[in-house]
Formats: structure tokens, C-alpha cells, sequence
């Protein structure tokens, strides 16, 4: 396979600039051949330039005129027979250096790698390196070796491993790892650069997607342990130390080296003990500056208590080992959210009914909200920007995805916003240049049950930009009093809803918890707070606190089970909804929709909440036809109780009159054929349905004719993926279409 044309010339610009005549190297790209001098030793004839060729055209020059190899020192392509008798294996060598001396002992051995697959394979630092470097007398360094063209200029990730310290795989993992990142020069030993803030080196800005998930997993193997430790504490360690990383990144100055690395003496890694004060030190510092956690508070805890256990010390050391030339908070591809929400669903155990969201759901809410388009009107309408919860935020994904996309809205249509001195102002505040995401410090807020959770979101929010203040580890469901949000936690008295309102919030958008057991403290204080404290549903109490925390007209978001929307059980709740929401759009989903944790049914609720003259007239209405309802059921019951003997004479048009006024009731369940059956057998066959006639939902029935507005329903085959609990497959996504279709059918107020 060909590398792109680009970066083929980029790479030969290298090549040629390390070598102008080609003494050593020719790279022909018309032709697609490399052509090594004759002083390099082949084992193996080599022509092709594919794209590990390339990169091993530019180690071997590298080798050559910066390193001080002489090229008679340089072998390529050398074959080995490897494994037990009846797996035994031909390996090659991709670059062998030995030494100059009469011995003509191995000094290196390099494994080489095309950029897109050094991630993918790299396991064949056992096979390819460790299991070759046996065989070959005399070895000290072994190289996994890769590099690539970024932003015109090329690049270079290396694992460097002294095998003179390290002789067996095993060994060199039970210490973590360790990484010299850097190749010998002329045969001397080598340092491990240190990481300096806007220094030579600093951190890497340009992770990909493959390397992230080649860590995650190699995360998973090392921290797990054997079982000792579950998903939830793994996950809880590692965010821990992702708090301590971020504090490095932004805290370190200039030109200082960053705590968050591995150093080393004298050839040798520091101790376990000494990276963990450090690191734990940062912790503890990003505890009191970011998350504002009481003095007290920070001196209990510690990096490695996780509840009852503590972690190793050499597995803080092998996490800062993974991490330590990595930024967090400014890699160019953005996947850091993707690994995040990825590490998460694989590690946190997903139970008591919470289930997170993936992100093509959590983006159609969004865009289906109009926020950014929201956002925008706010702010030159009223100078501000949306305030925006999510009262059960799991690890924040819809806090930081509306994050992202109204301030890549509004960023990319800065032109738009008004010129006056005041806009001027607060977009120097709210949208500085080094810092654009600095208006969710006032603006997102977030509540999570889960200590952990409501630690990782914060820590999310952090590593993205900033709001982690406005996160709380509480329990929405409980009361404001405990939510610590400024002024944003203050309540009054509604003037149509008869529990406090907070009513400062423009957006709401959540996946709560279904079927939660609420515990006894939890439950006796609900009577103060809902209106519908005594049935207990934890999802149908999320929808009455959603009403509490919006504003009039504001927009709301939400995944709730299909039960809610068709159980006679959830029929208040409906009516609540109609009473207090414009419903604007229903959207079911597929049962695969959180498969594989459950297969339980849900859709997505749109609505936005009525002002108060809305819900006077709502209720005005429903007094209307309340009392029509119990004249009807008068009238019905008046004529039923009547006596044959004085129905001789007008037994026809009291028929008549029953037949019109059960057609009222029960409305479509009376069949026109029996309007031929004598009064007696209609009064018999419908005796029944009267009795069953629901009052709640007739006089509903009445009032939503009578305020009748389109509610947009759609029906969800594919969401764009169908997931396991080992990998996810890309799927056609029909959110895209309904997507186009919801917005030129829903008006947002």
C-alpha cells in the first residue's frame, strides 16, 4: 500500500534533506522504489516503497547523518525462526545496528511501523522485539518506531526500551513499561527528555483516535488486576489521576518542566514512591483550585484510596508512564471526548437503571433543541447565554456537547452578534481568546447521585474548558437546598403550581434514572417538594423538578422509558405534562438503542414549558369541561335509571337521546350498527363502558381539542450503531433524516 502523494513528498523533502546526494538513501517516487547504498547490509532485496518502507527510508538516513551509525553497521531485513517446535515462525528484522567493533555485537534492534498501524500492532514489541533481542548477542536498546507528517512537518513516536535492563517482556511490564522515548547516538546511553511547557519537548497535541483506545485497553489490562479491582474503582482512578494531569497542563509555568512524567537518573526511572507524591500533590492542589473541595476535606483523601482498597504505587507510575507526553486539554483531533465517554461505558458498571447516552443521541437532542440557534438569540437580545442543567449528567456529555456546539456556533458567526459596548464586554469575558469555553463557568450546571460520576464530569468539564464549579454530587430528586449553585438555587412560590419553583434554567436536557427505589430520608422529604411525592417514580419526579428548574418558555430534552408514554400507572404524570408543557415532539427509538446494558424501550421527549396565562387557561378549560362531564354522566345515568312502564310512549326518542349522549362519552367504542338494537339491549350491551368512562381523560380529551397543536411523532429503526460489550458497529442513522424533518415542523416560542 501507497502512502498519500503529499505525504510522500514530505517525506522524501526529509529524507533529502538529511542526505542532498543520496549517498545512502534514493527514494524514487515516480517509480515508487527506495534503493539502499551497498554498504547497508540486505538480507532481503528491497524495492517497493510502501508505507512502512518510507519510514524506514528516513530512520535508516536518520541513523546515518544525525546519529553517528556508519551505514557497514547497518543491517536490514535479517530472519530469525522464533517460537516452539510446532509454531515456529519466520521474523525479520527491520533494522539491526551492531556495533563497530571487531565483535560485531548487536547494539539495537528496530521494529518499524506505517503510522496507522503502530497502534494496532502493538503487541509485536513482545514478538517482533523482546523474543528476537534472545537471539541476537549483545543487545541493549530495542525500538518501536514509527513517524508521520503533521502539519508539514514529520514527526516521530518511539518506544525505547533498555534491554541490557529490561531482558524479558514480562519484566519490562511489571515495571510499568518504561519508555526512554528516545533513540542512542553513537552508541552511548540514553536520556529520557524531559516534558517542558513551550519547551523542547512539550507535550504532544496530536493523538489519534488508535493510539487513545490502544491505551485504554492496555489500561484495563494492567489496572485490573487479575479481578481485584472492579470497573467502577478503575474508573475512578484513573479520572482521578486525569484531574492531577490537567492541574499540570494548566498550572505549570513556562519553560518548567511538568511533575506529571517520569523522571530519571543516571539512566534509571525514579521510584514508584517519588512519581506518586508528585502526582498526589497535583491531585490534591486541582481538589482545592478546580472542584473547591474544603480544606479538611482534601487532607483525606489520597490518589490511590479507592473506597476500601488502595492501588500499587507502580500502577499510579504506569498510568502517568501512558499519559506523560499526552496533553489533555489541547490535542488538534478532539477524540479525548471519545476516549473519555469510551473508557467509561467499558469500565463504570452501568446499574440502578442508569444508562448513558451515547453521543449520535445526546447530539440529535441538542440540535434538535436548536440550541446553537437559541444560544445566538439570547445573546443579542438579552446579552446573555442559555442557561443549561442536566439534573442526572452521568459522566456530562450533554453538558459538554452543548458546550462545544454553542461555542463553535457561536465563534464561527461572531459576525453576527450585535457591535454595542456591552456585547464587546461580555465577550471578552465570556469568549476569551485562550480560553473560549469560559461562559460555562456561569451558565452549565449539572447534578449526579453518583460521587463518581459527578468527579468525572467535572473532570471533563475541566479537561474541555471549564463549568466544573456548577457540578454537584447530590441528589436532584432531594430539594435545592442542597444543589450549591450560587443564586441559581434560590426558590419562590409559583403562581400556578402549587410546590416552590427555581425557574432559572432556559434548557434542560437528560437521560434520568428509570425505576429508581428512592431511599426512606429521600421519601419523606418529597411531600414538601412534589406534588406527586406519594407515587414514588423516580423518572415522573424528574419530569415535575424539570418543571421546577425552567424558566416559562423554557426548552426541554429528555429520554424517558416508552412506559411513560402508554401505562395506565403514568396517566397523572401525561396529564401533567399537557397541564404544564407544550409538547412539541415524540421520537421513539429501537430497544438497541442502549443494548447491551438494556433492551428497555425508550423515546425522546421535546417540550417546551407554558407560560403562566398558558396554564390558566389550561386549567380554566378543564373546569369547563369538568362540569360538562358531570352533566353528561347525570344526564346518562337519569335516562338509564327510568322505568320501562313510563318509557311506552317516547321509548324511541329517550333511545335517541342515550345513543347521542354515549356517542359523548365513549366517543369512537360505540359501534353505529347498534343504533338498531331496542333501547333495552343498547342500555345492556353499553353498561360497561359507562361504568369504566374515564372522567381524567374524557375532559383531557376536550381540552386538547379545544387548544389542539401539532406534536411531531416519528418512529426510529436505526441509530447509527449497534453496540456490544466489546466493540461498536457503525450503522445507518435515520436521527439525520427525522433531524431535517422535526426542524421544518417544530417552532421553539
Amino acid at each position: 500500500m501507497q502512502v498519500d502523494i503529499q505525504e510522500r513528498r514530505t517525506f522524501q523533502k526529509h529524507i533529502k534533506r538529511l542526505d542532498p546526494k543520496g549517498e545512502f538513501v534514493k527514494v524514487d517516487l515516480e517509480r515508487n522504489e527506495v534503493r539502499y547504498t551497498d554498504l547497508i547490509k540486505q538480507h532481503r532485496k528491497i524495492r517497493e516503497l510502501g508505507k512502512e518502507e518510507i519510514v524506514r527510508a528516513y530512520l535508516v538516513v536518520k541513523l546515518i547523518t544525525q546519529l553517528g551509525y556508519a551505514p557497514e553497521c547497518i543491517e536490514l531485513e535479517k530472519e530469525h525462526i522464533i517460537g516452539r517446535k510446532k509454531k515456529r515462525t519466520a521474523a525479520r528484522i527491520d533494522v539491526l545496528v551492531k556495533r563497530p567493533d571487531n565483535s560485531y555485537e548487536t547494539f539495537m534492534i528496530i521494529e518499524i511501523k506505517a503510522s496507522d498501524e503502530y497502534d494496532k500492532e502493538f503487541d509485536e514489541i513482545r514478538t517482533q522485539l523482546f523474543q528476537i533481542a534472545r537471539l541476537e548477542k549483545g543487545t541493549q536498546y530495542l525500538i518501536y518506531y514509527t513517524a508521520y507528517i503533521f502539519e508539514q512537518d514529520l514527526k516521530e513516536r518511539l518506544i525505547s526500551i533498555s534491554y541490557s535492563r529490561y531482558d524479558s517482556y514480562h519484566g519490562w511490564e511489571s515495571e510499568g513499561k518504561p519508555n526512554l522515548m528516545g533513540i542512542p547516538q553513537e552508541y552511548a546511553i540514553v536520556k529520557k527528555p524531559v516534558f517542558t511547557k513551550t519547551g523542547r519537548p512539550d507535550l504532544r497535541e496530536d493523538v489519534s483516535k488508535d493510539e487513545l483506545e490502544r491505551i485504554r485497553k492496555d489500561l484495563h489490562n494492567v489496572l485490573w488486576g487479575g479481578g481485584r479491582y472492579h470497573g467502577n474503582e478503575i474508573f475512578n482512578f484513573v479520572m482521578k489521576l486525569f484531574l492531577a494531569k490537567i492541574y499540570d497542563e494548566k498550572e505549570t509555568d513556562d519553560k518548567k518542566a511538568y511533575n506529571f512524567q517520569i523522571f530519571y537518573e543516571n539512566g534509571d526511572a525514579e521510584k514508584p514512591e517519588k512519581t506518586y507524591q508528585r502526582v498526589n500533590d497535583l491531585y490534591k492542589k486541582a481538589l482545592k483550585d478546580y472542584i473547591h473541595f474544603p480544606a479538611d476535606e482534601i487532607k483525606k483523601r489520597d490518589i490511590r484510596r479507592i473506597g476500601d482498597k488502595t492501588i500499587e504505587l507502580k500502577k499510579v507510575k504506569y498510568v502517568v508512564e501512558a499519559f506523560q507526553d499526552v496533553s489533555l486539554t489541547k490535542n488538534v483531533h478532539d477524540v479525548l471526548g471519545d476516549f473519555f465517554e469510551r473508557f467509561l461505558w467499558d469500565e463504570f458498571k452501568q446499574s440502578k437503571g442508569q444508562f448513558f447516552t451515547h453521543p449520535n443521541i445526546v447530539n440529535f437532542i441538542i440540535q434538535a433543541l436548536e440550541l446553537e440557534k437559541f444560544s445566538m438569540e439570547l445573546l443579542n437580545n438579552e446579552t446573555r447565554l442559555p442557561y443549561i442543567i442536566d439534573p442526572a449528567c452521568g459522566s456530562g456529555t450533554f453538558l459538554i456537547e452543548s458546550m462545544k456546539r454553542a461555542t463553535s456556533y457561536i465563534l464561527t458567526n461572531f459576525q453576527e452578534l450585535k457591535t454595542s459596548q456591552r456585547m464587546k464586554e461580555f465577550a471578552a469575558i465570556n469568549f476569551p481568546e485562550n480560553k473560549k469555553y469560559a461562559w460555562a463557568e456561569r451558565y452549565i450546571y449539572g447534578i449526579d447521585y453518583n460521587e463518581d460520576l459527578a468527579m468525572a464530569t467535572k473532570v471533563n468539564m475541566v479537561m474541555h474548558g471549564d463549568g466544573s464549579v456548577n457540578i454537584e454530587s447530590e441528589d436532584a430528586i432531594s430539594g435545592f437546598d442542597k444543589f450549591v449553585v450560587r443564586t441559581l438555587n434560590e426558590c419562590h412560590q409559583s403562581e400556578v403550581y402549587p410546590k416552590p419553583v427555581n425557574e432559572q434554567f432556559d434548557v434542560i436536557l437528560s437521560n434520568p434514572p428509570f425505576n429508581i427505589t428512592l431511599e426512606k430520608d429521600t421519601k419523606d422529604e418529597l411531600p414538601s417538594i412534589f406534588i406527586y411525592a406519594d407515587k414514588g417514580s423516580s423518572e415522573n419526579l424528574f419530569v415535575e423538578r424539570w418543571y421546577q428548574f425552567l424558566r416559562p418558555k423554557g426548552r426541554l430534552g429528555v429520554v424517558l422509558p416508552e412506559s411513560f408514554f402508554d401505562t395506565e400507572d403514568n396517566k397523572y404524570i401525561r396529564l401533567f405534562l399537557f397541564k404544564y408543557f407544550n409538547i412539541k415532539s415524540i421520537i421513539s427509538l429501537p430497544t438497541l438503542t442502549f443494548e447491551p446494558y438494556t433492551s428497555t424501550r425508550t423515546s425522546l421527549l421535546f417540550a417546551q414549558k407554558k407560560e403562566p396565562d398558558e396554564v390558566r387557561e389550561y386549567e380554566k378549560l378543564w373546569k369547563k369541561f369538568k362540569e360538562d362531564y358531570e352533566h353528561l354522566t347525570k344526564d346518562i345515568t337519569g335516562i338509564t335509571k327510568q322505568k320501562e312502564t313510563k318509557l311506552d310512549e317516547t321509548k324511541e326518542d329517550l333511545k335517541n337521546k342515550f345513543i347521542k349522549l354515549l356517542k359523548e362519552l365513549i366517543k369512537s367504542d360505540f359501534n353505529e350498527a347498534d343504533a338498531s338494537l331496542d333501547f333495552q339491549q343498547i342500555k345492556k350491551k353499553y353498561n360497561e363502558y359507562i361504568k369504566e368512562a374515564d372522567e381524567e381523560w374524557w375532559v383531557f380529551h376536550k381540552v386538547a381539542s379545544e387548544l389542539e397543536y401539532n406534536i411531531f411523532m416519528a418512529i426510529v429503526e436505526e441509530v447509527g450503531y449497534k453496540r456490544t460489550k466489546r466493540s461498536e458497529r457503525k450503522r445507518h442513522n435515520d436521527l439525520e433524516t427525522i433531524l431535517d424533518a422535526m426542524k421544518e415542523k417544530v417552532r421553539w416560542d
